[in-house]
């Protein structure tokens, strides 16, 4: 399960020329097929130019499933490592870990840029640098289709007319070679580019895109997959001034060669034109219209080695919490530093951050939540804030649900998509858990 994360992305390049629609010989509606899927290209093509500065909350959803351990055995018994791949997609797997994250995700001149919820400004660094753990793709908000449609080198073909109740759908066929594609995926001496291939429908009625399904060739060892899986559904939202085709909910699956597979099921919300923030908010609240945003005095961190016990502000729902989400605590009590008689921080001080790594491990039933604090706030003041978890939390501290801090103790070897560090690690039968507000945990400052 720890392994290195597994990313596709899509550089997002426009191509200005387009291929004509080549004539579907021997089927009915290839006339039609043709005058709608240059409709529809006409539709996605204005939009992605007309598009406003927007941006859209990303919640993540993954699942990581392996096979039994009598498959691993056969098959490095029976098949060398050429073929791998082969068949990779049959026989039982098991769920063995899900988690969840939630991310900003803006599309710039760039390409796609993310934050974090509620950050003061996004992140320009490439996608796996940003969120480092476990399998995640972009492109899906327009790059994806610019790679289709307006590619020279993508070939197109309509596929067949379908009925859905009142709604007729056309459905098309593509390919893009590799010498041709914008796709690329990471290995790990770096980005190679893939070729790929799919479907997409077209509403008939409107010439609407409805769902695109991309399939990448066959993946190079070193990237850990075989192939890779995108499903993309759309539909067209008001945005500022003007509706623009936005994606409603993407599925992202990889193959892998050790015959395990991961499937990561994206829904965005809140899709809205982006306006450019002046201040920045310290609380975990949403900003009021005309509120004012007051930057607070900056203060020296405290020197490493100050214990502090933290109370949870808000409670968190394990359930429904992911990484990406903000969390608060208040300072209950803390320990002069060494040879000085002040009382570095008063009770009442507020130490910010957010949850980086939220997940379920189903074969030992246990929630495994990772928080980094990163800011105090001391009567209007900030510092900068470091910290671990105190370890001697372990021996004395045991809710009647179980709870025990670990350290960087798991019962499964690390996993990918949790941060090391100020792990806790709650054990639960029945899938769900809320940390209450009020809960209190012990930590000690480190250096940065």
């Amino acid at each position: 399960m720890s392994r290195n994360a597994v990313i596709v992305a899509i550089v997002a390049a426009r191509i200005a020329t387009t291929q004509a629609f080549p004539p579907a010989a021997g089927i009915g509606f290839a006339e039609d097929a043709s005058a709608l899927l240059e409709r529809a290209r006409e539709k996605v093509l204005s939009s992605i130019r007309r598009m406003p500065k927007y941006t859209c909350l990303e919640t993540i959803d993954r699942q990581y499933y392996v096979p039994s351990p009598e498959k691993h055995i056969l098959r490095g018994m029976s098949e060398p490592p050429s073929s791998a791949c082969m068949g990779n997609r049959a026989g039982p797997l098991s769920l063995a870990a899900k988690d969840r994250l939630r991310v900003e995700v803006a599309e710039s001149s760039e390409g796609e840029i993310h934050s974090w919820p509620g950050a003061s400004h996004f992140d320009t660094r490439s996608i796996d640098q940003v969120i480092p753990f476990g399998p995640i793709s972009t492109g899906s908000f327009g790059a994806d289709l610019l790679d289709i449609l307006a590619n020279s080198g993508a070939q197109l073909k309509f596929s067949a007319r379908k009925v859905d109740g009142r709604q007729v759908v056309f459905a098309y066929s593509f390919r893009v070679p590799r010498k041709t594609s914008h796709s690329v995926v990471k290995t790990q001496s770096g980005w190679k580019t893939t070729g790929n291939s799919g479907s997409f429908e077209i509403d008939a009625a409107t010439a609407e895109l409805a769902r695109l399904v991309i399939e990448t060739d066959p993946l190079p060892p070193d990237t850990g997959m075989c192939q890779a899986k995108t499903t993309i559904d759309y539909h067209f939202i008001e945005i500022g001034d003007g509706e623009f085709l936005i994606p409603r909910r993407s599925e992202f699956e990889t193959f892998n060669t050790d015959d395990s597979r991961t499937d990561s099921v994206t829904e965005f919300s809140t899709c809205r034109e982006y306006m450019v923030q002046s201040g920045v908010r310290f609380d975990d609240e949403d900003a009021s219209a005309g509120s004012v945003n007051i930057a607070p005095q900056h203060v020296t961190p405290l020197p490493p080695g100050v214990s502090l016990t933290l109370a949870f502000v808000r409670a968190i729902d394990l359930g429904t919490a992911a990484a990406g989400d903000a969390v608060s605590a208040t300072v209950v009590s803390s320990i002069r530093v060494q040879g000085s008689n002040d009382i570095p921080v008063p009770p009442g001080a507020i130490a910010r951050g957010r949850i980086v790594g939220m997940r379920y491990e189903f074969s030992t039933a246990q929630f495994v939540i990772s928080i980094r604090f990163e800011t105090l706030e001391t009567n209007g003041a900030l510092s900068p804030l470091s910290l671990r978890l105190d370890r001697g939390l372990k021996a004395d501290r045991r809710t009647p649900h179980g709870f025990v801090s670990r350290g960087t103790e798991f019962s499964l070897p690390a996993p990918a998509s949790v941060e090391p560090g100020n792990i806790l690690v709650f054990p639960v039968t029945s899938g769900a858990y809320v940390i209450p507000a009020g809960f209190q945990s012990k930590w000690t400052t480190v250096a940065p």
